[in-house]
């Protein structure tokens, strides 16, 4: 990725590299957010590389942060739900550090395979973003190639930070909202059990505050999913 050879207006700085993370800032005119690269060789342990991407990323100080990469891991929110899936190819604790920072998936579960082989197929290339880059997202597109086995990703950053809009609200309709319903039903029946040794004030405000940043926090996610 090359934007200050298609761009030379485009102002580049490299904020940090590690072995698997590269973070810049982009800055055009008063436009300006920082792009996070990233690399998850499936040869070493998600949980180690999420880490290195975690620290790499709590040290920007950049409000508008743009993620993309390769994650080599299965998720329904960037890809469509597959049954049969290994378990080891979940994205549990890329999932987890995506809900912590509160950040908001680009991908379309609907979208053509990110990697693409004559023997297999994967949505395994996620782009994210801060929540203040999200409403600026356009155009997300897949497309195949016979170059790689990944197919290009390319999207739109619509807008400019300078005219400090607000994201706008999700618009849910009546069937996500019925998905929201399910979920949040599944969800409680299977936590309510945690309420009986929360006898004490203090631990069930403990509780009620965990899920609010965690539980309810992926419902509400995985409602704004596209269906």
């Amino acid at each position: 990725m090359c934007p200050k050879e298609r761009n030379p207006g485009i102002e580049l700085l490299v904020r940090s590299t590690t072995d698997h993370v590269v973070a810049v800032d982009l800055g055009l005119g008063r436009d300006q957010f920082t792009l996070v690269a990233f690399y998850f060789p499936p040869s070493i342990d998600q949980s180690t590389l999420v880490r290195e991407l975690a620290g790499v990323f709590d040290s920007l100080q950049s409000r508008s942060i743009l993620l993309a990469g390769d994650a080599n891991v299965r998720s329904p929110l960037w890809g469509p739900t597959i049954p049969d899936h290994r378990h080891h190819d979940d994205g549990g604790p890329f999932v987890e550090f995506i809900f912590v920072r509160t950040l908001h998936v680009w991908n379309d579960p609907a979208s053509l395979p990110t990697f693409e082989t004559e023997r297999a197929q994967g949505w395994i290339d996620v782009t994210l973003s801060s929540p203040s880059l999200f409403h600026r997202r356009s155009h997300w597109t897949v497309h195949r190639t016979s170059m790689s086995d990944h197919n290009f990703i390319t999207f739109s950053l619509v807008g400019s930070h300078a005219e400090d809009a607000l994201p706008s609200p999700p618009r849910f309709t009546k069937r996500r909202l019925l998905r929201f319903a399910r979920a949040a039903e599944a969800y409680f029946k299977d936590n309510a059990h945690l309420l009986h040794f929360k006898e004490a004030v203090g631990g069930l405000d403990y509780w009620l505050g965990e899920l609010s940043s965690g539980g309810f926090c992926i419902l509400w996610h995985w409602a704004a999913l596209p269906t």
